[in-house]
């Protein structure tokens, strides 16, 4: 298999080589109804498949231009050690995936995600040798236990049709010891940050969707999934209810960003 194929891997699968590919954008609740999430996992794929040729440009306005450097502190804060096998979650189009490959000496990255237009852009922009792609579900990844020395998460797991499940997944495919990174936007608390935020996503993301994005339903999607999303505190409590030590959490950009590094 060439080094830059997709190939769909069913969900009943208990272990994948370094050979496939993934992506994954989809709302949080509801939690535990199949038939709804499966309806999410599809509308929002659509969605992001269409709005896949100006994905990375939209991000990187949204961020103001820092989210390559939020992907790099967490990586270096999360001291993978060398030659680690890493599950990059959601990789989208692979942007956390290659950071982990240059980053972390020696590493074979595997990312994961729903979405196939996503991941074809990921190929595309492959650049580095250890990272492979892999189609498949974050909620039942196609892996067997204690498979990762670790794991990221890089503005996906608010995505997940079943945020919970997808936590349960991330905690059994890694090692013992082995770390969980998340990176991602969370809902802010009220106060000052809370007027930014209702401000930010309410009318200037919406409106740089429209004029630079190719599906503007997607970035009016971004503030409702960001509402429906946990908080700093839920999130770290998340963590920690599904057995993850707490390491490191850091808030940026007003409070609305947050970088978890967690131990099983």
């Amino acid at each position: 298999m060439s080094k830059k194929s997709v190939v769909p891997v069913p969900s009943s699968a208990t272990h994948a080589t370094m050979n496939g590919p993934g992506n994954s954008v989809c709302p949080p609740p509801p939690f535990g109804n199949t038939s709804r999430s499966s309806n999410k996992i599809r509308d929002v794929r659509r969605m992001f498949s269409r709005a896949a040729p100006r994905y990375d440009l939209m991000n990187r306005i949204m961020s103001m231009g820092r989210d390559d450097s939020w992907r790099r502190f967490a990586i270096e804060e999360a001291k993978f050690p060398q030659g680690s096998l890493i599950l990059d979650l959601g990789t989208g189009t692979g942007g956390m995936a290659r950071s982990v490959a240059r980053l972390v000496s020696g590493s074979r990255v595997i990312g994961v995600d729903i979405c196939s237009a996503l991941m074809a852009l990921a190929r595309v922009k492959q650049g580095v040798e250890n990272v492979r792609w892999l189609l498949g579900d974050g909620g039942h990844l196609p892996f067997s236990s204690n498979r990762f020395d670790g794991a990221v998460a890089a503005f996906s797991l608010r995505n997940m049709p079943d945020v919970p499940q997808a936590l349960s997944e991330l905690y059994r495919v890694i090692v013992p010891g082995g770390k969980a990174v998340i990176l991602d936007l969370v809902k802010p608390e009220g106060g000052l940050c809370g007027i930014i935020f209702n401000l930010q996503m309410g009318h200037i993301v919406p409106a740089l969707g429209r004029m630079f994005g190719s599906n503007p339903e997607a970035y009016s999607y971004l503030p409702e999934s960001i509402k429906s999303f946990y908080s700093s505190a839920e999130l770290r409590e998340a963590l920690r209810s599904h057995g993850f030590k707490e390491l490191l959490f850091r808030e940026l950009m007003f409070k609305t960003v947050a970088v978890c590094i967690a131990e099983k």
